[in-house]
């Protein structure tokens, strides 16, 4: 049985296999593909359903979004066709999250600003008149 040899590939050594296994691995990839990408779809919908985006993170989707998109760069510049694919599809997935994360956000603290600001001035103005500010 044939295990492969170890070849200098520029960005390090890497194990050149057998056409067999090569073939396993490329499946194995194929699959993982199908898998991982299964994941946004759920999570796209009930934001689309609900609109409510409580408890995502906008930092979180934004930095999702900008390490899937190095990654895509990565597999392109190796010409890695199984991660280029699944790197497309986590960017869109990513990308489309992020987008509705922004869109369908709660602004908290602005409103909680102005909404202090009104009620500090309106207890004041009460304590003034009740004589109880100096």
């Amino acid at each position: 049985m044939e295990r492969g040899r170890l070849v200098n590939r520029g960005a390090g050594t890497v194990l050149v296999s057998s056409s067999r296994s090569a073939a396993l691995v490329t499946v194995v990839g194929w699959v993982a593909v199908v898998l991982t990408q299964v994941f946004w779809i759920p999570n796209i919908a009930r934001i689309l359903r609900t609109r409510d985006v409580d408890g995502y993170s906008l930092l979180a989707w934004v930095v999702m979004t900008a390490g899937l998109s190095s990654w895509l760069v990565y597999f392109i510049a190796r010409g890695d066709v199984v991660g280029t694919v699944a790197n497309v599809s986590g960017v869109s997935g990513a990308a489309l999250t992020t987008g509705l994360v922004w869109r369908w956000r709660k602004p908290k603290a602005v409103v909680a600003t102005v909404h202090s600001i009104a009620v500090s001035k309106e207890t004041a103005g009460e304590m003034e008149q009740a004589g109880e500010v100096a």
